[in-house]
């Protein structure tokens, strides 16, 4: 399950493998509004589970997963939730992503950052993370990607993303399962863990944590 709040309202986005949220039929992504779950649209097609959440700044809403359809439209693996209209919206026609989204997160300049087990975005080679450029409504690569998936991003207030997971190598550079994107090259963090990382957050001081499988 995944998890999202909207920064200006007092509302709780939630993704995961679940069919109803309260009584109500909702397919893999639900939204709490103070006092009950309501569904958002027909949700996302079968079997295709809502892993990563994010929130930008403008309160759009970004989900990702297994999916290939959300509220009927087509969208490969990632979605937006337009608010105005209560309905899905594919990032754009065409291609999208060619595999699961493991997480999802926007920065300060809007941007938009998908990790997970893909090695196309837009159908351009980009090997387990990508970026989505809202002006060219088109994805780019993060330099050469990684050599295995990305299961978590994070990203601090002044733009620096990070990524952890099962890679050993990104960007051509040894990066044992985690690693820095400075905006043109990934950077490896010290000698980094022994085993993956499954998840990251990042405090108001801008202090990294990781958690997994590693000792």
């Amino acid at each position: 399950a995944t998890g999202a709040l909207h920064p200006a309202a007092l509302l709780l986005y939630a993704g995961g493998v679940f069919q109803t949220a309260g009584d109500k039929p909702a397919n893999y992504v639900a939204r709490w509004d103070g006092v009950a779950w309501n569904p958002m649209g027909e949700g996302m097609n079968y079997a295709g589970y809502v892993q990563a959440l994010a929130v930008d700044l403008g309160g759009r809403l970004y989900a990702g997963g297994a999916f290939t359809t959300a509220g009927g439209v087509a969208a490969s693996r990632v979605a937006r939730w337009s608010v105005t209209t209560s309905s899905w919206n594919a990032l754009s026609e065409g291609d999208g992503l060619n595999g699961a989204v493991a997480s999802l997160v926007t920065t300060q300049n809007g941007a938009l950052f998908a990790g997970g087990s893909f090695t196309t975005a837009g159908a351009i080679a980009s090997r387990y993370s990508a970026q989505w450029e809202p002006t060219t409504l088109s994805w780019r690569p993060l330099g050469s990607g990684m050599n295995f998936p990305v299961r978590a991003l994070a990203a601090t207030s002044d733009d620096l993303l990070y990524a952890a997971g099962e890679f050993t190598m990104a960007g051509g550079t040894e990066a044992f399962y985690v690693a820095q994107w400075n905006g043109i090259r990934w950077q490896p963090l010290g000698v980094g863990t022994d085993n993956p990382v499954d998840d990251l957050a990042i405090d108001q001081p801008g202090l990294l944590y990781a958690a997994g499988p590693f000792t």
